[in-house]
């Protein structure tokens, strides 16, 4: 008896490398019909599993016209290795498929036998991807031709002028965009340098852009003026990218862009200076307005002060009246100056979550018990510098707004929190920084939208006839960019509306 233990652990771990690997083994000895194989390579030529296979069966697989994988051995081929790839139909699937075989011929040196031994594997995917590569490279020839011809065909029929020219100035190709556009001949550009045609105002600012692209950067908008041949100059815009020692650019005509950029700019002053014609108009009537019924308050109250033996308490009640008229001119007054941004603020530093928990009762106060006040704290402490009268007037009058809007019943949510900026609001751009945000949210009708535009205006009101002057809101927005901060406002119709007032942060 012989220990074999150490044979059949090699054998086994053969048959696992070939298996893991797809890697089929094979031993033919010339002359017989049949061939030695391993379960491997019956599993990659699609046969069913056996140590030994019909010679014609393996060869059997082969595409038509495609060679035999194991042929007959000869003396001269002994010590050489051969190597070949062969296309196979699987006898059991019917699918293609390619393999390449290696195989080492040799004599036993004990038999005397002449012996073909070889691997086949599978080369399906390398094939597949082979012939992609070529495929793309013979559609990559034919694509880079095309473009070729389409870079030739634009560089000639392209109203865009084109530029190759070297760092130092000096053109070493144009377009014949050149002539059309600046009635300057391609022999007149070539050799001569670039910077004799630009306007002498914009000779440093063109030697800065080549500055940069002798750094490698890529010039994407930049425009100057060229001399034309009659003498008189057209706005080019560029587009410019460095490649090795060469510039190569492309520019179009912008004059009349220009030109029609500058009209446009003087209508649409034209248009704000007539807005704002309209605005003050309207500002103007609704302070005539409520200053001539303020008026006649007080009119009315003087020439019934004058009637003989008026009676104290009828005086009296006269008296109040003007004053109470005296009270509102004046609020009337500082709200109108609020929305100027010219009433005389007094800032100083205060804690706005602080600040808007003590705020709480009277909030509650003009509220009324109906209305339930939420009130949340995300940030710790969070300074601002600001008028602390106008701050409570400001969220006073954002609370009435929210009231009304409420009808008197409904949750009015009150947060505080520290903002990375202000969002855009309305037309206005955002700003980046870092601000305090107090944002009021109620659970009211809310505000058509075609209204949100206008809700800052003064002496606009979505509030029926005598509910409202329309200066509440213009209060809080003329004091929150007098204290260098925005107000906006969210709203959908059925929702309810949120006014986030925003302060700079100290």
């Amino acid at each position: 008896m012989v220990d074999i233990t150490d044979q059949k652990r090699a054998a086994e771990r053969l048959r696992i490398a070939q298996t893991a690997g797809g890697i089929g083994t094979f031993e033919y000895v010339s002359g017989f019909g049949t061939v030695s194989v391993s379960a491997q390579f019956c599993q990659l030529l699609g046969l069913q599993p056996a140590a030994d296979l019909p010679l014609r069966t393996v060869n059997s697989v082969v595409k038509p016209e495609g060679g035999s994988i194991i042929g007959a051995t000869t003396e001269a081929e002994i010590g050489q290795v051969s190597q070949a790839e062969f296309c196979i139909i699987r006898p059991d699937t019917g699918e293609r498929r390619w393999l390449m075989r290696r195989g080492e011929f040799l004599r036993d040196t004990e038999t005397s036998e002449l012996r073909f031994s070889g691997v086949i594997y599978d080369i399906t995917d390398a094939k597949r991807t082979e012939t992609l590569l070529r495929n793309l490279n013979e559609e990559l020839e034919v694509r880079v031709s095309e473009r070729t011809a389409d870079r030739n065909r634009l560089w000639r029929l392209s109203t865009d002028i084109m530029l190759v020219a070297r760092f130092d100035g000096t053109v070493n190709a144009v377009n014949p965009a050149w002539t059309s556009l600046l009635g300057w001949a391609e022999a007149e550009l070539v050799g001569s340098n670039l910077m004799g045609l630009v306007h002498p105002e914009d000779r440093a600012s063109m030697l800065a852009e080549i500055g940069k692209l002798g750094q490698g950067a890529t010039i994407l908008r930049f425009e100057n003026r060229y001399r034309a041949r009659d003498g008189s100059y057209r706005w080019l815009s560029w587009i410019a990218v460095p490649d090795a020692d060469l510039i190569q650019a492309v520019g179009r005509d912008v004059t009349d862009e220009r030109a029609r950029q500058a009209e446009l700019e003087a209508a649409q002053e034209a248009l704000r200076q007539s807005q704002k014609m309209e605005a003050i108009g309207q500002l103007t009537g609704g302070v005539a307005h409520d200053f001539n019924n303020l008026l006649t308050i007080i009119k009315s109250s003087t020439d019934l002060l004058r009637q003989p033996d008026l009676a104290e308490e009828r005086r009296r009640r006269y008296v109040d009246a003007i004053s109470d008229t005296v009270d509102r001119a004046a609020k009337l007054t500082g709200q109108l100056l609020a929305f100027a941004r010219r009433q005389v603020l007094k800032p100083e530093v205060f804690d706005v979550p602080e600040r808007v928990q003590a705020l709480g009762d009277m909030l509650r106060t003009i509220l009324g018990s109906r209305i339930r006040i939420v009130t949340q704290i995300d940030t710790g402490r969070c300074l601002t510098e600001a008028d602390v009268t106008q701050f409570d007037t400001a969220l006073a009058n954002m609370a009435v707004n929210a009231r009304d809007a409420m009808n008197g019943e409904g949750t009015l949510r009150v947060r505080v929190e520290s903002s990375p900026g202000i969002p855009r609001v309305g037309a206005q751009e955002g700003r980046t920084g870092t601000f305090v945000a107090v944002s009021l949210s109620d659970t009211g009708s809310g505000i058509a939208t075609e209204k949100l535009a206008h809700i800052f205006e003064p002496f606009f009101t979505t509030k029926d006839v005598g509910k409202g002057t329309g200066l509440g809101l213009s209060q809080v927005y003329g004091f929150a960019k007098q204290s260098g901060g925005d107000v906006g406002v969210e709203s959908e119709v059925g929702r309810g509306t949120t006014f986030t007032l925003y302060l700079p942060r100290g």
